[in-house]
C-alpha cells in the first residue's frame, strides 16, 4: 500500500554532496510532498522594508508631533499624547543616522562581510544622492566567497537596526576552490541619513532659486 510523506523547507543545503544522508527513504508508489522556499531564501525580513514607506511614516510622524505641539499649550489633556508622539518619532529617527553615525555603520557592514567568511575585494563610498530631508549614501562593494557566505551576510545585513538596502546585485565567474563554487559578486549597499537643518535650509533655498528662474 502506498504512503504519503510530507518534506518541510526548514532544511535546506547548499551544495550537491552524495555524503549528506537522506532525510526521506520512500517505496516505489509512494508520494512525495514537498514545501519549498521562494527564489529570496527566506532573505527578506520586517527589516527590509521600503525606504519609501519609512520616510512616510516619519513624514506623518513629524506632522502629528508638530501639531500636538501647538495644541498642547491650550489642551493640557494632550500632554499625555505629545510624549507618545516623542517617543515614536525618536523611534523612527533613530533608523537614519546622522553624519557622524555613517562611518561606524560602514564599518559595520564591512565587518559582517568579513564575519561571513567573504573576501572584501572593494569597499568604496560613492557620492551621496540628497533628498527633501534624506541623503542617500550608496557604497560599492565587491566581494568573493560561497552563495552561503553571501546569504549569510545579507541575512546579516538585512537584521541591522539602522536601514541598509543592498541593490545591483551580480554574482558570475563561479570558480570551484577546495571543494567550494566560489562567486565574484558585485553590488551596491545603499544606506541613508538626516540632513542637518543647515543642509536642509540650502537644499530649500537652492530650489527656490531655480524655481524663480
Amino acid at each position: 500500500m502506498s504512503s504519503t510523506h510530507r518534506l518541510d523547507s526548514s532544511v535546506v543545503h547548499y551544495e550537491w554532496n552524495n555524503t549528506i544522508p537522506p532525510r526521506l527513504t520512500i517505496d516505489p508508489g509512494d508520494t512525495v510532498v514537498f514545501s519549498t522556499r521562494d527564489a529570496s531564501d527566506l532573505f527578506y525580513s520586517p527589516m527590509s522594508t521600503v525606504l519609501q514607506e519609512k520616510t512616510s511614516h516619519l513624514e506623518d510622524l513629524e506632522s502629528q508631533h508638530a501639531k500636538k505641539t501647538r495644541m498642547v499649550a491650550q489642551l493640557e489633556s494632550l500632554r499625555k499624547e505629545v510624549k507618545e508622539l516623542d517617543a515614536k518619532l525618536k523611534e523612527a529617527i533613530a533608523q537614519l543616522p546622522d553624519q557622524k553615525e555613517i562611518p561606524d555603520l560602514l564599518s559595520t557592514v564591512s565587518s559582517l562581510g568579513r564575519e561571513s567568511g567573504l573576501e572584501i575585494l572593494l569597499f568604496r563610498q560613492k557620492a551621496e544622492v540628497l533628498q527633501d530631508f534624506y541623503a542617500e549614501v550608496p557604497v560599492e562593494m565587491a566581494m568573493k566567497g560561497t552563495y552561503a557566505q553571501f546569504t549569510e551576510f545579507f541575512d546579516r545585513v538585512g537584521k541591522l537596526n539602522r536601514i541598509v538596502n543592498v541593490k545591483d546585485i551580480s554574482m558570475k565567474t563561479p570558480l570551484v576552490s577546495e571543494g567550494r563554487v566560489v562567486l565574484s559578486t558585485s553590488c551596491t549597499a545603499v544606506t541613508f541619513r538626516f540632513l542637518s537643518e543647515e543642509e536642509r535650509a540650502r537644499i530649500a533655498a537652492e530650489r527656490a532659486k531655480k524655481e524663480r528662474q
